[in-house]
């Protein structure tokens, strides 16, 4: 009788221990450690049990319970989801909440240069912009003036600035970029300087041939309007070309 007690913890302490290692388990995997375990404590009751003769009554009641613990231990591997699941639910207030690890408040993304602060709306698709120094310091880009925009763009210096600006200027002004550039080349012709032409090329004033025709192959790559650039921007690329090539041609 006291065997047959002693047998019988044996065995309840080994089904705790498999539940206890189970829970604390997110993968199980055949040949882990708790298969071992379990197998040489099982193994052990039955070796006691088919020793003192009781093994017959308590393959009975296995046979019994078996169904049962196949069950159980189907549940016992879904105990680490549960859990998951409740503790999602406790700290977000909804279990889907990290489903598709979205950030709700990160609906716009935003770039600042020496000149602009530029803000992307995501879900629209909308720029907004602010100018940050110069004439129009302070002032956001959708209040200004075609004219003003056009003065701006010829302030800025800085290419970062330049490009964020003709983004903003395709998306919310595209009849400025698609405007024709021989009139606009008719208007600005008084403007266009040595000096501001190598600083449209990007050149120095003392630049050769060749590195002027590559500075504008190179750009015109960037800004060409086939390249998603603007009508504007490529006269006033072929402008500078044109005046700072002069002094090779006399």
């Amino acid at each position: 009788m006291i065997l047959t007690i002693v047998v019988i913890c044996v065995g309840l302490l080994a089904f705790f221990l498999l539940i206890r290692l189970l829970w604390g388990t997110k993968h199980i995997r055949i040949n882990s450690k708790v298969v071992l375990i379990a197998v040489g404590v099982l193994g052990g009751a039955l070796l006691i049990a088919t020793l003192s003769g009781k093994f017959h009554p308590l393959a009975a009641m296995g046979m019994m319970v078996l169904p049962f613990l196949r069950r159980l231990i189907g549940l016992l591997g879904l105990l680490p989801v549960l859990s998951n699941f409740a503790r999602s639910t406790y700290h977000t207030g909804s279990p889907f909440h990290n489903l598709f690890n979205t950030r709700p408040n990160e609906t716009s993304s935003s770039t600042q240069t020496d000149d602009l602060s530029m803000t992307l709306d995501h879900e629209t698709g909308a720029i907004e912009g602010k100018v940050l120094r110069g004439q129009f310091r302070g002032s956001t880009l959708s209040r200004l003036q075609d004219e003003h925009v056009i003065a701006l763009y010829e302030e800025i210096q800085e290419p970062e600035s330049k490009r964020l600006l003709e983004a903003y200027l395709a998306k919310h002004r595209p009849h400025l970029t698609k405007a024709d550039s021989s009139q606009q080349s008719e208007t600005s012709e008084s403007e266009m300087t040595v000096a501001k032409a190598a600083e449209t090329l990007g050149v120095e004033l003392s630049a050769s041939k060749q590195e002027i025709v590559d500075a504008h192959r190179r750009l015109m790559q960037k800004l060409h309007p086939d390249q998603g650039g603007s009508t504007y921007l490529a006269a006033e690329l072929n402008r500078a070309k044109e005046l700072l090539l002069r002094k090779f041609k006399t």
